[in-house]
This record gives C-alpha cells, sequence and structure tokens, in this order.
C-alpha cells in the first residue's frame, strides 16, 4: 500500500511538473504573439500619423488646428506607450484610447482607415 502511495505521489510530482513546463512554453508562445500583435498595431497607427503630419507640413491648406491637434495626442500617446512593461494593469485600456483617439483622427479627415483591413474588391478571386 506504501508503495503505491509513493508512486501516486511521485506520478502526480512528474506531471505537475510536466505540466508547468508546457504552461510557461504556451504561455511564452501566446505572449509573442500577442506582444507582436500590440506593436505592429501600434506601428500602423503610428506610421499613418507621422505620414499625414509629413503631409499636412507640405501643404498648410490642409490642416485644420483640431485635426493637428488629435495627431500630435495620438503621436504623444503612442511615444508613451509602455511596450516594455508588460504587466501594466493599464496597458490594453491605453491601448483602446489609442484606437479611439485613431478613429477620431480617420473622422475628422473625413476618410475610412482601420488597422487590418485590406483593400479588396468584391468578385476578385486569386
Amino acid at each position: 500500500m506504501a508503495a503505491s502511495i509513493k508512486r501516486e505521489r511521485t506520478g502526480y510530482e512528474e506531471g505537475f511538473l510536466a505540466g508547468c513546463e508546457s504552461g510557461k512554453l504556451e504561455g511564452c508562445m501566446l505572449g509573442i504573439e500577442k506582444g507582436g500583435n500590440i506593436g505592429s498595431e501600434l506601428g500602423f497607427y503610428h506610421g499613418y500619423a507621422l505620414e499625414l503630419k509629413r503631409i499636412l507640413e507640405k501643404d498648410a491648406g490642409l490642416s485644420k488646428p483640431r485635426t493637428k491637434k488629435t495627431m500630435d495626442s495620438l503621436n504623444t500617446m503612442i511615444e508613451n506607450f509602455a511596450l516594455e512593461d508588460a504587466l501594466n494593469q493599464t496597458l490594453f485600456e491605453e491601448l483602446e484610447t489609442i484606437r479611439a483617439k485613431f478613429k477620431q483622427l480617420t473622422t475628422q479627415l473625413n476618410v475610412s482607415v482601420q488597422y487590418g483591413s485590406v483593400d479588396t474588391v468584391k468578385g476578385a478571386s486569386f
């Protein structure tokens, strides 16, 4: 009976350790994937805003003070986003605020741009 309990305990401990290792690996892979997605999305917003800023600086007639203020605010939010602090409790709230600011900017410009959207032609199939 004692040998049976010892085998059971050993099996439990080995299974527990294997589960911990498996969980760490899975968590690491998920973290890499999600971190890459967030970085890609922020890069899209930042690149869009920087290019827009360049265009508006070239042709001051296109720029409206409210749009410039929104664009500057978006750039500041992105630059201040804590990419290195994965334990930041407000990370996703800040990301939602950046998304909302980008939507506000595109609304002010009267354009329809979304991260992840791909221009598609209906009926085209490749």
